[in-house]
């Protein structure tokens, strides 16, 4: 009996480092793990269904005082992620 027996966990960046780490140790522990990554050999299993569901939101006071930093936390959640997820998936 691991610790995590019963368990879902969803991992991010699970292709290679910490993430592919973390994923292994989970799986170690009886977890039933989601993965994502950018190495597409090392994944793990395969992709039936997709629901992006992506977004970021902080308090910005006006679009004039937006710093390009603040669009960038916004624009890449809602539009980077969905496209790299859908590609990925396309592949599957």
């Amino acid at each position: 009996m691991g610790r995590l027996d019963g368990k879902v966990a969803v991992i991010t960046a699970a292709t290679g480092g910490i993430g592919e780490f973390a994923a292994q140790r989970f799986i170690a522990e009886g977890a039933n793990v989601v993965v994502s990554g950018r190495n597409q050999e090392k994944g793990f299993g395969r992709l039936d269904r997709l629901f992006n569901n992506a977004g970021a939101i902080i308090g910005a006071p006006g679009a004039a005082d937006v710093t390009g930093s603040e669009i960038d936390i916004h624009f890449r959640p809602l539009v980077c992620a969905p496209i790299s997820s859908a590609r990925a998936g396309a592949t599957q």
